[in-house]
Order: structure tokens, then C-alpha cells, then sequence
């Protein structure tokens, strides 16, 4: 999947430290510990301050999060970075992706997604 690893390459490069970039680099391609660094994510506190927004808790859902992306300029389509493996490096609308995302998590999991490098 070259694109996929591109446009992943462009997120790494655009949202994590460049300390931290060759590690998640070498680990983004390999199924069994992309599980687990995508996993590590939730929990990951060093993405670059200025790409950091807090998501009100009444915004904690796909029409809050569409609402707060669209107004910094995103479209209505993603990539996706998910620890479900379905949604996993899918390119579609944000509400197909924010519904399956939900149905399968019970609403607590997290959508890395981006229209646009730059915009989280």
C-alpha cells in the first residue's frame, strides 16, 4: 500500500516529534506492533502542542467532531488510522468511519484522521 504508507509517513512527520519520528516510522508497516503502537496512541501525550485541540465532552461525538473539523478547513473525506482493523487505513466519509468506529467500540475508541496534512 505505498499511498497509505505516504500519507502516514506525512502525518508522522506533521504530528509526532521528530525524536520520536524514525521509531513510529519502522513500526507503522509491521501488522503486529502497528496494533500496538495505534493502541499506545490513546494514551500518547508528546503530539506537537500547536496540532493539540480539546474536544469539549458535549462534542465527544461524530457530528461534534465533523462540526469541529470542517471548521479548521477539513473536507468530508478521511484517512484513518484505527486499532479497528477494519477501519484501519480506510479513505471515506468521516460519518461511515465515526458510525462503524462506534458500533464496534462502544463509542470509546479513537479515530486518528486528517483531510489534509497539517489538520488533525
Amino acid at each position: 500500500m505505498p499511498s497509505s504508507v505516504n500519507h502516514e509517513e506525512a502525518l508522522v512527520k506533521a504530528f509526532i516529534p521528530s525524536h520520536q519520528q524514525e521509531r513510529f516510522l519502522e513500526i507503522i508497516p509491521k501488522p503486529k506492533k502497528r496494533t500496538k503502537l495505534l493502541s499506545q496512541l490513546y494514551h500518547f501525550d508528546d503530539f506537537y502542542p500547536k496540532f493539540k485541540v480539546e474536544i469539549p465532552p458535549n462534542q465527544h461525538h461524530s457530528s461534534g467532531l465533523l462540526k469541529i473539523l470542517k471548521a479548521k478547513g477539513a473536507g468530508s473525506k478521511c484517512y484513518v488510522m484505527s486499532t479497528i482493523s477494519e477501519l484501519d487505513r480506510a479513505r471515506s466519509g468521516f460519518g461511515n468511519c465515526a458510525g462503524k468506529n462506534r458500533r464496534q467500540s462502544g463509542g470509546d475508541a479513537h479515530l486518528m484522521r486528517t483531510r489534509k496534512t497539517g489538520i488533525l
